[in-house]
């Protein structure tokens, strides 16, 4: 009998990462929030994840998921250098631990989205291979 494997939930092992990977630019980004749903309090500086499938190959899962980002102006959101999206995207691009995070592949450039909000919007999609662990 083959054993079972529970995959990571990719939102929160994403959310997780980020939040620690951002923790040295706290005063560039003072009260971010980084989940999975954007909070319905306006907030200045916003990260989420969103799971969109993918195909599964146990014990990997090859997940798509999509990041929306939101800062107060665009020049705050996508500058190439301090950018909040472009911060976050290129963490994401060396997320792979070899454990929990095999490989992390397939980004798109973060997208301009306008929106009726007072923040600026950008999304972008990439793709994540996680490894499930026995249950």
């Amino acid at each position: 009998m083959l054993a079972r494997v529970v995959a990571p939930d990719v939102s929160l092992l994403l959310c997780a990462y980020v939040r620690a990977a951002l923790a040295p630019w706290a005063t560039s980004f003072p009260d971010l929030f980084v989940g999975t749903v954007k909070p319905s309090t306006s907030r200045p500086w916003v990260v989420t994840f969103r799971r969109d499938g993918g195909p599964v190959v146990w014990p990997q899962e090859v997940t798509r998921v999509g990041c929306n980002v939101w800062a107060p102006t665009e020049h705050a959101l996508m500058n190439a250098t301090d950018g909040l999206a472009s911060l976050v995207l290129s963490h994401l691009q060396v997320a792979a631990d070899g454990v929990q995070i095999a490989g992390v592949d397939a980004f798109t450039s973060p997208l301009f989205i306008p929106d009726d909000s007072e923040s600026a919007h950008a999304y972008f999609t990439f793709e994540v291979v996680t490894t499930g662990t026995p249950a």
